[in-house]
């Protein structure tokens, strides 16, 4: 499930993500705010998975799990456009560490 560094794999983010689709596809939520805490949740992971993925170094042995995030990603309109945006942010590096420092910069004004 982890590397040796300790993070989740980007295969167990794919198996999360597909169990989590299933029930957000499924389950009767009793009220919206509980749907949006679930859409919520599953964004924050899906921006883990997609970062995690990113800092592979054999990209090409993990391709099927990463398309399978996309594939949930995209069946759900990327869950928000800021999940969209911080996928094609994510892919270059410059602006990866520029987002990185800029949402702590945010995050250290709240």
């Amino acid at each position: 499930m982890t590397n040796p560094d300790k993070t989740v794999s980007i295969k167990s983010y794919s198996k999360i993500l597909g169990l989590m689709n299933d029930t957000y596809e499924n389950f009767q939520f009793e009220n919206e705010k509980s749907k949006e805490m679930f859409e919520k949740r599953i964004n924050q992971i899906y921006k883990s998975a997609i970062s995690t993925y990113n800092k592979h170094d054999n990209k090409e042995n993990v391709i099927k799990s990463y398309e399978g995030i996309i594939d949930v990603a995209r069946k759900h309109s990327y869950f928000n456009f800021s999940s969209f945006i911080f996928t094609y942010i994510s892919k270059n590096k410059f602006l990866d560490n520029f987002y990185k420092k800029t949402t702590n910069l945010i995050k250290s004004f709240k």
